[in-house]
């Protein structure tokens, strides 16, 4: 189950007749969640494609996971403006707005990505990427399938990352942590005893 702006829908994976696999959604609301639009801009795209626009769409929402739990968010901005991929996803997990699981599989995606982005003839049946793919824990492929493609497992695991990263950014702009005023102060003199 995942949560998106306030509504709770279930992602999951059934195969087609052929083999193929298909995201399946489920709302209990009947409202149309965000994560079919993603699933469904995604798909269209080529092996390159969904891998590097997937990474972007995650280097966004770590910029504005950064932003939105920053107390001073003018620095953050600026950061995040010259910061990469690794170093957002570093600086958010050292601050404890993503998690380990998480941050491993950011860092998972963007060695996939950077192999797509360096390799022109690189698909999702390279040997190197269907390695790491198969690395992806953010969903447990057991929760569907073991033998799951690796551009499926890819999809799968980008997806319910970019869903519950987007969802946190917003939570932190909603409720944001309370400023902390640090001041400092300088000791008074110790009279001299000598």
């Amino acid at each position: 189950m995942v949560a998106v702006d306030g509504s709770e829908f279930f992602l999951g994976i059934a195969f087609n007749e052929d083999g193929t696999p298909e995201f399946l959604f489920w709302d209990p609301n009947n409202d149309q969640p965000r994560a079919k639009a993603f699933y469904d801009e995604l798909k269209k795209e080529s092996d390159r494609g969904l891998a590097i626009v997937g990474a972007a769409i995650l280097d966004d929402i770590l910029g504005a996971i950064l932003v939105s739990f920053a107390q001073n968010p003018e620095p953050m901005k600026t950061f995040v403006e010259r910061s990469n991929f690794d170093t957002r996803a570093n600086i958010a997990f050292a601050l404890g707005a993503i998690s380990q699981e998480e941050r491993i599989n950011l860092g998972l995606i963007q060695k996939i990505r950077n192999k797509f982005a360096h390799i022109s003839k690189a698909t999702f049946e390279t040997q190197n990427i269907v390695g790491r793919c198969n690395s992806l824990n953010f969903v447990d492929s057991n929760d569907y399938e073991s033998n799951l493609p690796a551009r499926e497992r890819f999809l799968l695991n980008l997806l319910h990352l970019i869903l519950e990263m987007e969802s946190r950014a917003t939570e932190f702009e909603e409720k944001p942590l309370p400023f902390i005023e640090i001041r400092r102060t300088l000791a008074p003199e110790k009279p001299d005893t000598t």
